[in-house]
């Protein structure tokens, strides 16, 4: 069975929120539609993160809604791992908040090959060198 690659990168980015959240002693769960940190978590990260396709869409909602009711002082941030939750669906009480809108690039491992050439990593110090970086990562 082969799983779509951005369900893969959801996974892995609610893995590492619950890693990261547990070690700052939340109360975090993973659900088949999504991962759940019902404390507070530390800074940048999420309440939720979204798992299992833009099919569940429905369930995130309720799940956020459920959030909200259990807490009403506490805003509740997440993350849309695949750019399906329709934001006029949630309270308007500006509680919840959408903290990332996820699309995903995957390069499939068969595909990937060594660079010959070497990388100059260099730190940007001006304007100028800035603006030639932008202008070369286009």
């Amino acid at each position: 069975m082969r799983v779509d690659g951005s369900v893969l990168a959801a996974d892995n980015s609610a893995r590492w929120c619950h890693a990261v959240c547990r070690a700052h002693g939340c109360d975090c769960e993973f659900r088949p539609e999504a991962w759940l940190n019902r404390g507070t978590p530390p800074p940048y990260y999420s309440n939720l993160v979204t798992l299992g396709g833009p099919g569940l869409a429905r369930e995130h909602l309720h799940l956020i809604r459920e959030c909200l009711e259990a807490v009403p002082t506490r805003g509740f941030g997440f993350k849309d791992s695949f750019c399906c939750i329709n934001l006029d669906d949630l309270p308007d009480d500006r509680r919840a908040t959408l903290l990332f809108k996820a699309t995903w690039i995957r390069l499939e491992p068969s595909q990937w090959r060594p660079r010959s050439q070497r990388l100059d990593w260099r730190p940007v110090s001006s304007t100028h060198e800035l603006s030639a970086f932008e202008a070369s990562s286009l």
